[in-house]
């Protein structure tokens, strides 16, 4: 950073330090084989097989999401994952075969059996874990992450993932519109671009959440309060259990509400009713129309 941009970042007033929430939940971002490789390798050497990869920096950063998760998950807070959801022909891939001139061809085939989208199985979810596909940058763009965090009552995230200039910086800039505080975690972000990662990391501390160090994001988890989050079980039920719907159901297990009374004649149709009944209504219904 220039001389003049540390002058305008301190009269500005940037910069500031937003604080944790009391509530938060642990979103890792699009951690998957198609943005690190199947192993750690120059970057120049992953892309010929996995065109997004980002190289052996991704793999750098997996200690540093291990660490998170282990906190994460003894103090029982939310841990939620994004990947890719493309089809496998990417026929949805859309808008992103604008900017990359390698997405236009057909699919590219590699040498491993690994699907792209799978998480990493050093950072494997877990049962109680959340996983959001997503087709575009933001783990808010077309997809329930709003609605989980507000069903856990969640005030704040703290990030890690990839790219730190894409989808780490969608991410955060939506939880902020949202007005969730964001803490994104240094060593738990890694980008193919080093310039783009250092500027968004700065763009981000300076105006939409606060960039911290490790140590720090597993202090504050390490001092919440244990089980806060009423968190899925994780538990799938018994294997050819069905659920019946009963007598006086909606189909879910909850009461039908009743069935409002039919404005005009007071009466109510039965629309079960025997076919004389049926073919009362008929015939009434002709002889109005010829008198009419």
């Amino acid at each position: 950073m220039t001389e003049r941009d540390k002058a305008v970042f301190e009269a500005s007033g940037y910069g500031a330090q937003g604080g944790f929430g009391k509530r938060p939940a642990l979103l890792v971002v699009d951690v998957n084989y198609n943005f690190t490789g199947d192993r750690p390798e120059p970057i120049l050497d992953s892309i010929r097989r996995w065109p997004n990869s980002c190289g052996e920096e991704g793999w750098a950063t997996i200690p540093t999401m291990q660490e998170l998760l282990t906190a994460a998950r003894k103090k029982g807070i939310p841990v939620i994952y994004t990947t890719g959801g493309v089809r496998a022909e990417r026929w949805d891939r859309g808008s992103w075969a604008w900017k990359n001139s390698r997405t236009s061809g057909p699919a590219r085939e590699r040498e491993s059996n690994l699907d792209g989208n799978e998480i990493l199985a050093e950072i494997a979810p877990e049962p109680q874990d959340i996983i959001i596909r997503k087709l575009k940058p933001s783990g808010f763009h077309g997809t329930p992450l709003t609605s989980l965090l507000t069903n856990f009552k969640a005030d704040s995230l703290i990030v890690v993932g990839t790219s730190t200039s894409g989808c780490v910086r969608a991410s955060v800039i939506d939880a902020f519109s949202e007005n969730y505080r964001v803490a994104v975690v240094e060593e738990g972000c890694f980008d193919r671009f080093w310039t783009s990662h250092a500027m968004s990391l700065c763009d981000i501390h300076a105006k939409y959440g606060d960039v911290i160090g490790i140590d720090e994001a597993v202090a504050f988890i390490e001092g919440l309060v244990d089980d806060l989050f009423d968190l899925p079980n994780g538990t799938p039920p018994p294997a050819g259990r069905t659920v019946t719907a009963r007598t006086g159901d909606d189909g879910g297990g909850f009461p039908r509400e009743p069935r409002p009374a039919r404005m005009g004649g007071g009466r109510e149709t039965d629309r079960n009713a025997g076919p004389e009944h049926r073919d009362r209504l008929v015939a009434r219904g002709t002889a109005r129309s010829k008198r009419t």
